[in-house]
Protein backbone atom coordinates (compact mmCIF):
# COMPACT_ATOMS: atom_id res chain seq x y z
CA UNK A 1 0.00 0.00 0.00
CA UNK A 2 1.70 3.25 -0.91
CA UNK A 3 2.51 5.63 2.25
CA UNK A 4 0.19 9.04 1.59
CA UNK A 5 2.09 11.90 0.91
CA UNK A 6 2.70 14.57 3.86
CA UNK A 7 0.87 17.20 3.63
CA UNK A 8 1.26 21.42 4.26
CA UNK A 9 -1.94 22.84 5.38
CA UNK A 10 -4.73 21.88 2.72
CA UNK A 11 -2.08 20.66 -0.07
CA UNK A 12 0.20 18.27 -0.09
CA UNK A 13 3.82 18.90 -0.31
CA UNK A 14 5.44 18.81 -3.87
CA UNK A 15 8.98 16.77 -4.69
CA UNK A 16 10.42 20.17 -4.29
CA UNK A 17 9.25 21.00 -0.90
CA UNK A 18 9.96 17.38 0.42
CA UNK A 19 12.80 17.65 -0.54
CA UNK A 20 13.94 21.09 0.86
CA UNK A 21 12.09 19.18 4.34
CA UNK A 22 14.29 16.52 4.16
CA UNK A 23 17.68 18.58 3.69
CA UNK A 24 16.64 20.94 6.42
CA UNK A 25 16.16 18.04 8.69
CA UNK A 26 19.56 16.55 8.10
CA UNK A 27 21.01 19.54 8.22
CA UNK A 28 23.40 21.71 10.68
CA UNK A 29 20.89 23.98 10.98
CA UNK A 30 18.98 21.86 12.88
CA UNK A 31 21.11 20.49 14.92
CA UNK A 32 21.70 24.07 15.75
CA UNK A 33 18.15 24.73 16.38
CA UNK A 34 18.21 21.83 18.74
CA UNK A 35 21.61 22.48 20.52
CA UNK A 36 20.04 26.12 21.17
CA UNK A 37 16.65 25.20 22.50
CA UNK A 38 18.99 22.88 25.04
CA UNK A 39 20.56 25.79 25.91
CA UNK A 40 17.96 27.73 26.48
CA UNK A 41 16.27 24.96 28.88
CA UNK A 42 19.67 24.41 30.64
CA UNK A 43 19.69 28.40 31.22
CA UNK A 44 16.14 27.72 32.49
CA UNK A 45 16.63 24.98 34.81
CA UNK A 46 19.97 26.49 36.37
CA UNK A 47 18.13 29.44 36.82
CA UNK A 48 15.14 28.04 38.64
CA UNK A 49 16.66 25.83 40.69
CA UNK A 50 19.49 27.93 42.01
CA UNK A 51 16.50 30.77 43.09
CA UNK A 52 14.75 27.79 44.78
CA UNK A 53 17.34 26.22 46.60
CA UNK A 54 18.30 30.02 48.13
CA UNK A 55 14.02 30.34 48.93
CA UNK A 56 13.76 26.53 50.03
CA UNK A 57 17.33 27.05 52.27
CA UNK A 58 15.62 30.04 53.89
CA UNK A 59 12.35 28.38 54.55
CA UNK A 60 13.25 25.07 55.96
CA UNK A 61 16.67 26.39 57.16
CA UNK A 62 14.43 28.10 59.65
CA UNK A 63 11.95 25.83 60.36
CA UNK A 64 14.95 23.88 61.37
CA UNK A 65 16.15 26.30 63.52
CA UNK A 66 13.32 26.29 65.23
CA UNK A 67 12.79 22.64 65.94
CA UNK A 68 10.26 21.90 63.87
CA UNK A 69 11.85 19.43 61.41
CA UNK A 70 14.78 16.80 61.57
CA UNK A 71 18.08 18.03 59.59
CA UNK A 72 17.59 15.56 56.81
CA UNK A 73 13.75 16.73 56.45
CA UNK A 74 15.35 19.93 56.08
CA UNK A 75 17.78 18.58 53.19
CA UNK A 76 15.07 16.82 51.55
CA UNK A 77 12.86 19.68 51.33
CA UNK A 78 15.38 22.18 49.80
CA UNK A 79 16.48 19.63 47.44
CA UNK A 80 12.96 18.73 46.76
CA UNK A 81 12.21 22.12 45.58
CA UNK A 82 15.44 23.20 43.99
CA UNK A 83 14.93 19.74 41.37
CA UNK A 84 10.57 20.43 40.91
CA UNK A 85 11.63 24.44 40.33
CA UNK A 86 14.80 23.18 38.14
CA UNK A 87 12.23 20.67 35.96
CA UNK A 88 9.70 23.75 35.31
CA UNK A 89 12.12 25.93 34.46
CA UNK A 90 13.57 23.72 31.66
CA UNK A 91 10.51 23.32 30.54
CA UNK A 92 9.32 26.82 30.51
CA UNK A 93 12.37 27.89 28.89
CA UNK A 94 12.39 25.21 26.29
CA UNK A 95 8.95 25.90 25.04
CA UNK A 96 9.44 29.30 24.98
CA UNK A 97 12.46 29.10 22.95
CA UNK A 98 10.80 26.48 20.68
CA UNK A 99 7.60 28.99 20.01
CA UNK A 100 10.29 31.61 19.12
CA UNK A 101 12.56 29.80 17.03
CA UNK A 102 8.80 28.35 15.56
CA UNK A 103 6.88 30.92 14.73
CA UNK A 104 9.59 34.61 15.33
CA UNK A 105 6.60 36.75 14.52
CA UNK A 106 5.03 36.12 17.92
CA UNK A 107 7.90 37.68 19.81
CA UNK A 108 6.93 41.06 19.52
CA UNK A 109 3.21 40.37 20.20
CA UNK A 110 4.52 38.22 23.34
CA UNK A 111 7.22 40.47 24.89
CA UNK A 112 4.61 42.89 26.13
CA UNK A 113 2.76 40.16 28.02
CA UNK A 114 6.00 38.31 28.85
CA UNK A 115 7.63 41.24 30.70
CA UNK A 116 4.86 42.04 32.97
CA UNK A 117 4.63 38.80 33.97
CA UNK A 118 8.27 38.26 35.16
CA UNK A 119 8.03 41.84 37.15
CA UNK A 120 5.10 39.83 39.14
CA UNK A 121 6.66 36.89 39.48
CA UNK A 122 9.80 38.93 40.83
CA UNK A 123 7.33 40.71 43.11
CA UNK A 124 6.37 37.35 44.67
CA UNK A 125 8.99 35.86 45.22
CA UNK A 126 10.31 38.95 46.82
CA UNK A 127 7.69 38.83 49.24
CA UNK A 128 8.48 35.48 49.84
CA UNK A 129 11.73 36.25 50.93
CA UNK A 130 10.86 38.71 53.04
CA UNK A 131 8.61 36.83 55.27
CA UNK A 132 11.90 34.17 55.31
CA UNK A 133 14.18 37.10 56.21
CA UNK A 134 11.26 38.47 59.14
CA UNK A 135 11.64 34.64 60.52
CA UNK A 136 15.60 34.61 60.20
CA UNK A 137 15.77 38.47 62.17
CA UNK A 138 12.94 37.29 64.95
CA UNK A 139 14.93 34.18 65.74
CA UNK A 140 18.58 35.99 65.68
CA UNK A 141 16.61 38.99 67.51
CA UNK A 142 15.49 36.46 70.06
CA UNK A 143 18.73 35.30 70.87
CA UNK A 144 20.26 37.88 70.64
CA UNK A 145 18.04 39.16 73.55
CA UNK A 146 18.36 35.85 75.71
CA UNK A 147 22.51 36.03 75.51
CA UNK A 148 22.34 39.65 76.23
CA UNK A 149 19.81 40.09 78.96
CA UNK A 150 17.70 43.05 78.96
CA UNK A 151 20.03 45.13 76.45
CA UNK A 152 17.96 45.01 72.95
CA UNK A 153 19.76 44.78 69.58
CA UNK A 154 18.31 48.47 68.57
CA UNK A 155 20.17 49.98 72.02
CA UNK A 156 23.54 48.77 70.70
CA UNK A 157 22.79 49.54 67.48
CA UNK A 158 22.04 53.21 69.09
CA UNK A 159 25.03 53.19 71.28
CA UNK A 160 27.48 52.23 68.34
CA UNK A 161 25.93 55.21 66.08
CA UNK A 162 26.37 57.79 68.91
CA UNK A 163 29.94 56.42 69.61
CA UNK A 164 30.96 56.71 66.03
CA UNK A 165 29.53 60.22 65.39
CA UNK A 166 31.24 61.27 68.48
CA UNK A 167 34.79 59.84 67.65
CA UNK A 168 33.86 61.85 64.07
CA UNK A 169 32.69 64.89 65.67
CA UNK A 170 35.97 64.95 68.14
CA UNK A 171 38.36 64.03 64.95
CA UNK A 172 39.43 60.84 66.55
CA UNK A 173 39.64 57.56 64.19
Amino acid sequence: MPQPRPARGAAEMTELELGAARDTLSSETFARVLDELASQALGGALLAGTVSCVQASLDAGLEYQRGAIARDEMFRRIARAAVLSAGTGAAVSGIVASVALTFPAVIPIAAPIMAPLAVLAICALGGQVGVSVKGWYDLYDKGFKLAHGSITRDAVMVASGAAVTAAALLGIG
